[in-house]
């Protein structure tokens, strides 16, 4: 027995054509409001053309929601498949850089946890892999970040040395 839904061959419905405009678009919508929202270095950051720039200058200036929803609507209904996908590979870049940037976080603070926690033994390991890192300087700190009293200040300075010590190598 053969259901409606087995013809392939169908025409589509315009309710369907019409459904999957509105996705297209709202898709678009989405990358348009992302870059829209985008830090001004990273905005700036941005390759795309001079009116395309121009309309999303306009979206970012809006302050009252409606405004700046319809200026986004605009701009998404009349921006071309290229531009999208030419943002959409900006915005992932800068995913990309954000998780790399949390993982350093996570690492450093895995680092600071152990310093605090073991102290000595945390902090030769942690010169085996940074020899440059200050002993000194960080074991004032781990003992600093033990006692109740001035902990939560220590346990910042510990992070901000290692952060130090990470962006030494990445610059």
């Amino acid at each position: 027995m053969k259901h409606d839904d087995d013809d392939d061959d169908a025409p589509l419905s315009r309710t369907a054509i019409r459904n999957a405009r509105r996705a297209a678009i709202d898709a678009t919508r989405g990358v348009v409001e992302a870059v829209a929202d985008l830090p001004a270095e990273r905005y700036d950051a941005v390759e795309m053309d001079a009116a395309l720039r121009r309309e999303i200058d306009i979206a970012r200036d809006l302050k009252a929601s409606g405004a700046r929803n319809r200026q986004i609507a605009f701009v998404a209904k009349r921006i071309s498949d290229v531009d999208v996908e030419a943002l959409r590979a900006h915005l992932a870049g800068f995913e990309a850089q954000d998780e790399a940037v949390k993982a350093v976080d996570a690492a450093l603070e895995e680092w600071r946890a152990r310093i605090v926690a073991e102290g000595d033994e945390a902090i030769e390991a942690l010169l085996a892999v940074k020899p440059q890192a200050d002993r000194q300087r960080l074991r004032q700190l781990a003992r600093r970040a033990q006692d109740a009293s001035g902990g939560a200040k220590a346990r910042r300075l510990i992070f901000k040395a290692l952060r130090a010590l990470w962006d030494e190598d990445a610059g």
